[in-house]
């Protein structure tokens, strides 16, 4: 399964839900270098699959220079608040204000079906937040509280 190509705003793929990986193989294999790959090219946090056209639930985040793979990511639990400058490759050229939850429980599994239960702050926080809302059809532009004018 070979996917590069980034979707942008207007494709209504990007709007709506995902459906479960319900089988966890190495058909999975290609799709996930792609996706790394597309975070290295755009010096990117992460990546959901249905901004390279899967409506699948799977995403791939760069986290201390590391890649993490995630499928049916869930948050489980939040905590505290912060706000971020966010931006997204899916919307090219626009920056905003958002606010996110300061630490997050996650469950999920990885690419072996394996059960994972994690706990993140802070910018990993933010990051899996907003590649998770891609997997239920939303944009972080549905969340700005003040737009960055990136012409000044």
């Amino acid at each position: 399964m070979r996917m590069n190509k980034i979707i942008i705003f207007e494709n209504s793929n990007l709007h709506n839900k995902c459906q479960d990986v319900t089988s966890f193989d190495n058909r999975y294999d290609l799709l996930i270098n792609d996706m790394k790959k597309i975070i290295e090219e755009n010096d990117a946090f992460g990546l959901a699959a249905p901004q390279i056209g899967l409506m699948e639930k799977i995403i791939v985040l760069k986290i201390d220079n590391q890649f993490k793979v995630y499928f049916n990511p869930q948050i489980k639990k939040m905590f505290g608040l912060q706000f971020y400058y966010e931006s997204c490759l899916s919307v090219p050229g626009t920056i905003g204000l958002v606010r996110r939850p300061y630490l997050i429980e996650l469950e999920a599994y990885d690419q072996k079906g394996n059960y994972l239960h994690e706990i993140y702050e802070g910018f990993e926080a933010i990051t899996i937040c907003h590649e998770i809302d891609h997997l239920s059809g939303h944009l972080f532009t549905e969340l700005v509280e003040r737009y960055v004018d990136i012409d000044d």
